[in-house]
């Protein structure tokens, strides 16, 4: 599925598809996330810390103590094609720990019933969108409820095995003889360690 055409206007991202036309509008996710998440995030004491809405990125964060759920939308061309993810982390909302202290909702769904069809959600159409968010908030109220209500056993041992079964980011540097050389970044071996 090729890109013929990328768009950008006002914050809005329209994507067209050379097999088929497909629309993307973070607004209007944005939007749609805050009508179908916002009441029960708060009902579990949760409020909204942070909201991003960027060209091709969009994310909500609500958080409670230490807990939090981040609901995100990613329509970049080289990610295609187009999801929206919800992951559930306890520790800091920025990166790098958020990618080390978090683990996607699909993650725990799977890890409840291995049988089940568990990934992202698809963010290909605009037409139905609420309703998938409506049947995502479905899935979070019923596999994310123990971390919701505080118990994070479960969610404790979803992330030492996504965790652990991850290696440290790898950087690549220039050596003074013109080739490359590979380290380990320090900070995300120390994340692996801590969240292991």
């Amino acid at each position: 599925m090729g890109i013929s055409h990328i768009g950008l206007k006002l914050g809005i991202v329209r994507l067209s598809f050379n097999n088929n036309i497909q629309l993307m509008d973070l607004k209007e996710f944005s939007r749609l996330v805050e009508i179908v998440f916002d009441k029960p995030m708060i009902e579990y004491g949760f409020k909204l810390e942070r909201k991003k809405l960027e060209n091709d990125f969009c994310e909500r964060i609500y958080i409670n103590s230490d807990r939090y759920v981040k609901i995100s939308a990613n329509i970049h061309p080289m990610d295609a094609p187009a999801y929206y993810n919800i992951v559930l982390g306890q520790g800091g909302i920025d990166w790098p720990e958020c990618d080390w202290n978090a683990v996607a909702l699909w993650r725990i769904k799977k890890d409840l019933d291995p049988k089940l069809k568990a990934k992202e959600y698809s963010l290909q159409k605009m037409e139905g969108l609420e309703k998938s968010l409506n049947h995502a908030k479905g899935e979070l109220l019923k596999y994310g409820d123990p971390f919701l209500n505080g118990d994070l056993k479960h969610f404790f041992e979803v992330r030492k095995i996504q965790t652990r079964s991850r290696e440290p980011y790898k950087i690549y540097q220039p050596t003074e003889g013109g080739g490359r050389e590979m380290i380990i970044d320090a900070e995300s071996s120390k994340l692996k360690e801590k969240y292991s």
